[in-house]
């Protein structure tokens, strides 16, 4: 039989698959509605909407290489209101301000206890020996993602 675009005919659902319902709309002339064309909310299962052996009407939306392609969407009256259910909004909890630690120049410098009896010259060299060990476990750490990178079994580069 010749189907027009555009006609809107009645027509059983024969079968459901997870992308849309299958609909005879005569002997032998089976349609698909796609899941986006069932209804004007959400569906995240078609089982929920409709089940094999419901009588529905359908629009006929295209018929390309033999194929029929349908709508039941779209045979909703416009007077019929959209129901939408919107989610329940959680409760936040208040976020925490921010706080800054500030400039580097802002803090508030003391000297320590054991500190405050030392002479300048100490102070230094204990300065300069804390320095020291620093650029040695840096370079030790440069050294070592530099031998884990190579090849394995490869000789280390000197």
């Amino acid at each position: 039989m010749e189907w027009n675009i555009g006609d809107v005919v009645e027509g059983k659902i024969t079968g459901i698959s997870k992308f849309g319902a299958f609909v005879e709309i005569a002997p032998g002339s089976v349609g698909l509605v796609h899941i986006s064309e069932i209804s004007n909310v959400y569906i995240s299962d078609i089982n929920d909407v409709c089940s094999v052996g419901d009588t529905v009407s359908v629009k006929i939306i295209s018929t390309e290489k033999g194929k029929l392609s349908l709508s039941i969407k779209q045979t909703l009256s416009e007077a019929t209101p959209v129901k939408r259910e919107r989610r329940e909004r959680k409760p936040s909890a208040p976020r925490e301000k921010y706080r800054s630690p500030g400039r580097p120049g802002d803090a508030v410098w003391e000297a320590a206890s054991s500190d405050a009896d030392m002479s300048f010259e100490d102070k230094l060299n204990k300065f300069k020996m804390a320095s020291d060990e620093k650029l040695l476990a840096l370079k030790r750490k440069n050294n070592m993602d530099g031998k884990r990178r190579s090849r394995k079994g490869a000789a280390p580069v000197i």
